[in-house]
């Protein structure tokens, strides 16, 4: 499991973090690893791959539901997929980040499930309430109004940071990212998120709290 040959560059040292993470705790499967690629495979399909260079994802030809590590930005015109590119970031510090203790932020209850999912869109209120069971999503709170709200995909990835227009430029939005940093490394995981490129408000943001940016370009697509 350890044996990453890839990953022993240190420039992969944030997709390191990320794989290594996956197979610790999402039991994730090792199943390519090479000096030009690895991969891990989650439940459900989903393969997250990490290549050396271009030529090697032209080697490995991957198919299926994807996530594609290190790759030029216009990999997905180079190489014949569609795909939006995001930078890949993971928090490498050992100690979390302070949070200043101003904000009410705690796990939503299913509940919230109705309100995030209208505000986030990417997933239904059903598939919400089960993610606030298994991995939480988190809401900054001012009695039982919600400001806004942060959570972990399914891969145990950090996103889905919404802070309402309302209760914008407060600093909601990083004390909401700052904690759920915090809560994820008091489980002895490695923080790890992915923004789209063309979102310079977040990967400042990623700056700031101290998050270190992976080489290359992620994207996630599905290729038959």
């Amino acid at each position: 499991m350890r044996n990453l040959t890839v990953l022993q560059n240190p420039a992969f040292r944030v997709y390191a973090a990320g794989l290594n993470d996956l197979l610790e705790h999402e039991g994730g499967e090792l199943v390519a690893c090479t000096d030009r690629v690895a991969e891990v495979r989650l439940k459900g399909g989903l393969r997250k791959c990490l290549f050396a260079d271009e030529e090697a994802f032209r080697e490995y030809a991957p198919r299926g539901e994807l996530c594609l590590m290190n790759l030029p930005q216009d990999a997905p015109q180079r190489l014949g997929f569609k795909s939006q590119p995001c930078l890949k970031f993971a928090y490498l510090k050992k100690q979390a980040p302070p949070v200043s203790g101003s904000l009410c932020i705690c796990p939503l209850s299913p509940s919230y499930a109705e309100a995030v999912a209208e505000a986030y869109g990417g997933y239904t209120a059903e598939e919400l309430r089960g993610m606030m069971a298994e991995k939480g999503v988190f809401g900054a709170l001012e009695g039982e109004t919600l400001l806004g709200f942060i959570g972990r995909h399914s891969d145990g990835t950090m996103g889905m940071l919404k802070v309402f227009e309302a209760y914008r430029r407060r600093g909601i939005g990083a004390e909401l990212e700052k904690y759920l940093i915090g809560s994820v490394m008091s489980q002895g995981r490695v923080p790890v998120c992915d923004v789209y490129a063309d979102n310079a408000a977040s990967i400042s943001l990623q700056g700031k709290l101290g998050m270190t940016a992976g080489a290359g370009y992620t994207f996630w697509t599905t290729i038959e």
